[in-house]
């Protein structure tokens, strides 16, 4: 791992893992190929009862930090695994995600010549169980830009894009927002894209650098079909409008009927 002398910033890519033996070997190789200079790499196990745990520990000869909790916290994970790092930029890697090797690279040259994006997303490759690749949705910006935070918090409102795997958050803007909001569960990703809208800009980089992996009879599947998800998502939608309400924010409260209708459709 290259963690040398060098005024670049220092990153954190940050892997939780739950019993993902088949696919955390690629997860971490991805993470040790980044073109990036300073780099650190921490894999939190979550109790697994598979042996991914142990393929993870043969890493800790190459420089990756390899911790194992004594029970399952859950998506809490993710907030340990921020306060263990020691980067400006937090990249959350799922451990059966992979990066391209010039993923970091990228978006934190864009985050450090323009100090009011305090996330930075990039497009996606969708793959199989089997790493094989699928058709994948058409980007959500047609180019590369910075989105204003105004402008960007409106969007989420509407839809929520992006996952962990394809963002870079800047440290002090993660901190700010309280990190994860771990009730949530399986929409803090969601939530946390809007915490960070409301107080920083968004980059955006219209090039495919995340490989992000979809699994048969997946977690999401399983919530769309027990109504889940569209319960879930109509109470994070309410949660920001009520906010825009004590912020006073207009535009947000313009789009609120339009947020309703969308909802609806799901």
């Amino acid at each position: 791992m290259r963690k040398r002398r060098t005024k670049k910033p220092l990153v954190s890519i940050l892997i939780p893992n739950y019993n993902y033996e088949t696919t955390i070997r690629d997860t971490i190789e991805s993470a040790l190929a980044q073109t990036y200079e300073n780099i650190e790499i921490i894999v939190l196990d979550n109790h697994s009862t598979d042996h991914s745990f142990e393929i993870a520990k043969k890493y800790r000869k190459r420089g990756v930090r390899v911790y194992q909790m004594p029970f399952n916290i859950g998506v809490s994970s993710h907030n340990l695994l921020i306060k263990l790092a020691r980067g400006k930029y937090i990249h959350v890697l799922h451990s059966d995600d992979m990066v391209l090797p010039e993923f970091i690279e990228k978006c934190v040259t864009l985050m450090e010549k323009n100090h009011r994006v305090g996330f930075t997303v990039t497009e996606r490759l969708e793959i199989n169980e089997k790493g094989e690749l699928l058709e994948t949705a058409p980007p959500f910006y047609n180019t590369s830009c910075i989105v204003p935070a105004e402008s960007q918090k409106c969007v989420i409102l509407m839809a929520s894009y992006y996952i962990p795997s394809q963002t870079v958050y800047r440290r002090s803007v993660i901190e700010r927002t309280g990190l994860y909001e771990v009730t949530i569960t399986n929409f803090m990703d969601w939530w946390m894209l809007y915490k960070c809208s409301c107080i920083s800009d968004m980059g955006v980089i219209n090039e495919k650098l995340c490989r992000y992996r979809i699994w048969p009879g997946s977690e999401t599947s399983y919530m769309v079909k027990h109504m889940y998800m569209p319960i879930q998502g109509y109470l994070n939608r309410v949660t920001m409008l009520r906010q825009a309400e004590l912020d006073h924010d207009r535009r947000m409260l313009e789009r609120a009927d339009a947020a309703v209708e969308k909802q609806a459709d799901l």
